[in-house]
């Protein structure tokens, strides 16, 4: 039996130009321990077109059985979808517009409209979240905020590593600063959830 998985970090979009057009759906999230199987997403069954022409799923996967021996911790998974002729999807001249991913502790979204732009989507639109953790840790709520290429350019920058523990730990009060002046990352504003879940790290001791 699938359920919706813990949550949902990241979508990105990618629009295959063909004839009819179609467009990939990668996702990343996390489930709570080892032992997860069949991640997917699952996109819903309308019976009328939505009226924002954005296309819901769910990410969804397998838990482990009982008896099965699994590891505890939050683990990274991925999952990917391909929607064919998304210029007709819901009907003739009526485009899929975007996706929203749900996930069991939050929901973010994505839009055709960003592809043109190459952000990351989940970087640029407010999302739906749930609650934010009472004690946020660095490796699982913090780490994944930082895109590969956000750690990239600000290493080659400012000379330390947004992936490394020890270095956002240190420059945590400045990088938060910076968040909240919306000059980082360099291609849009984090959702203030995010921002929000970084300001909760940094309060509640920094943990690793």
């Amino acid at each position: 039996m699938t359920t919706r998985i813990y949550s949902v970090d990241a979508i990105d979009l990618t629009l295959k130009k063909r004839n009819p057009h179609s467009l990939l759906i990668s996702c990343t999230g996390r489930v709570t321990s080892s032992g997860w199987s069949d991640i997917h997403l699952s996109p819903f069954v309308y019976v009328a077109p939505p009226a924002d022409g954005i296309l819901d799923c769910d990410l969804v996967g397998t838990a482990p059985g009982p008896g099965e021996i699994v590891i505890p911790v939050l683990t990274k998974v991925a999952a990917h979808l391909v929607v064919d002729d998304v210029d007709n999807y819901w009907g003739k001249d009526q485009p899929v517009e975007g996706v929203r991913v749900h996930a069991s502790q939050n929901t973010k979204v994505a839009t055709l409209e960003d592809i043109a732009t190459g952000m990351t989507a989940a970087r640029i639109l407010d999302a739906t979240d749930g609650p934010i953790p009472s004690a946020p840790s660095y490796e699982a709520d913090i780490k994944p905020l930082f895109r590969v290429r956000d750690a990239v350019v600000m290493k080659n920058i400012s000379g330390f590593d947004l992936h490394a523990y020890e270095d956002v730990v240190t420059w945590a009060d400045r990088i938060l600063e910076t968040l909240e002046a919306k000059r980082m990352p360099c291609d849009g504003a984090w959702p203030a959830q995010d921002v929000s879940l970084f300001k909760a790290w940094i309060d509640t001791g920094k943990a690793a």
